[in-house]
């Protein structure tokens, strides 16, 4: 297992290896999409948390080694992340981020993601 992640609260994390993006949550979403083409399957849902991509900076996405072939469903589901982001990106006004909302939505994307990797690794 492998995160992928915006969010620097998790270059500490040492339960799986972590790849840190410096980049935009559409960009992790992006590296998500290489690591697929590369026979890796999604394990955590891109979209969780019902956060829309106007209202946060943070995302990470858990994916595994896969087979011998590209698993279509985990290419379909961040695919099709990445048309829905982008098109959100595209109608929807970007809230304004102060510093503290920005460290309570890192705070949120790291309670989440490492819950639910407690769930998972046990």
């Amino acid at each position: 297992m492998k995160l992928i992640t915006n969010n620097k609260s998790f270059l500490a994390y040492k339960k799986i290896p972590v790849e840190f993006i410096d980049g935009s949550y559409l960009d992790v979403f992006t590296r998500v999409r290489d690591y697929v083409h590369k026979n890796y399957k999604v394990v955590t849902h891109p979209l969780y948390g019902n956060i829309p991509p106007t209202t946060t900076l943070f995302r990470s996405v858990v994916i595994e080694e896969g087979g011998d072939s590209i698993d279509l469903e985990s290419l379909e589901l961040i695919e099709n992340s990445i048309i829905k982001v982008e098109r959100i990106i595209k109608t929807d006004k970007v809230k304004e981020i102060n510093d503290d909302i920005e460290k309570d939505l890192e705070f949120i994307d790291y309670t989440l993601i490492s819950e639910t990797l407690e769930n998972i690794i046990l």
